[in-house]
């Protein structure tokens, strides 16, 4: 179904976007983790990436949710139209 496809694009330049982010927090690690010195582009880029990763989980659920919910009405219409009303 093509009525999603703008959401699957939001939703993979976003996985993209958190894949790079953890990359970058990856190789920040020893810096993250130093107690000695604190960085406000550490807690952000730590909080962008939870916040990005949220932001895909929860589209992804709506997506699948919504695709189900729109093949069950297409099928109901389906049988609607062919006589097999229930």
């Amino acid at each position: 179904m093509k009525f999603f496809s703008r959401c699957r694009i939001l939703c993979g330049i976003l996985t993209g976007l958190l894949v790079i982010l953890g990359i970058v927090i990856a190789f920040r690690l020893p810096e993250i983790f130093d107690k000695h010195s604190y960085s406000p582009l550490n807690s952000l880029l730590v909080s962008l990436f939870f916040i990005i990763l949220l932001a895909v989980i929860i589209l992804k659920c709506v997506i699948k949710d919504a695709e189900e919910d729109l093949s069950a009405v297409m099928n109901f219409a389906e049988d609607a139209k062919n006589g097999k009303d229930t």
